[in-house]
């Protein structure tokens, strides 16, 4: 099955991320998001996962990005969250709101037609990569896919969890996950109406 989409980091990913536009209709802290940046938020049960995610490897899978082959599930790209992971609470929403930004932006990154930014594997940040996966994992020897977890991990705040190996940021790493973050709140507001239209449609009595 998919590997887990770690959930450490998500609220304050969100804060940093989540909080930009204000010009348009957002979810507020105690509404989750139906979909973002086109991509849609489909239920666990409707994607025949529930059981997977009370499994205790699916326990520790926050959500996954899934569809166009993406965690071999077929179908067009969505999002599923795990209805086990979070707290059942306005902050464990918000954390549910980041996450769906996450996965949106392992979609975006794959997206055919998108060009993904790039930057340089330092020295640093190379000794890490040796350091934290295995020569079996992808992310070891495919630098394309080792590039999109280290955005994937700035993204969500993923880059300290372990205290004794530190993921090293460089420069160019942070401008690529602020531009596909930016990337993806531009589709998002082209898809979503403006306050003021609206307000427009109301009819008050």
């Amino acid at each position: 099955m998919p590997s887990p989409a770690n959930g450490l980091g998500l609220l304050s990913a969100y804060k940093q991320y989540g909080q930009k536009t204000s010009s348009y209709l957002r979810p507020s802290a105690e509404s989750v998001m139906t979909s973002y940046a086109g991509y849609p938020v489909a239920s666990a049960q409707s994607e025949g996962l529930a059981n997977w995610f009370s499994s205790p490897n699916g326990m520790r899978t926050a959500g996954m990005a899934i569809g166009e082959g993406s965690n071999n599930i077929d179908g067009p790209m969505r999002i599923v969250i795990n209805p086990y992971y979070f707290p059942n609470s306005p902050r464990g929403n918000i954390q549910k709101n980041a996450l769906i930004r996450l996965e949106a932006a392992r979609h975006k990154m794959v997206e055919p037609g998108f060009k993904m930014p790039d930057f340089t594997i330092t020295p640093e940040l190379q000794k890490w990569r040796e350091k934290t996966f295995n020569k079996e994992d992808p992310y070891y020897s495919d630098d394309k896919a080792f590039k999109e977890s280290v955005i994937s991990r700035i993204m969500v705040g993923d880059t300290g969890s372990d205290p004794d190996n530190p993921m090293p940021i460089p420069k160019g790493a942070d401008l690529a996950a602020q531009q596909v973050m930016d990337t993806l709140e531009s589709e998002d507001k082209k898809r979503r109406p403006l306050l003021s239209e609206i307000l427009k449609k109301l009819t008050f009595k």
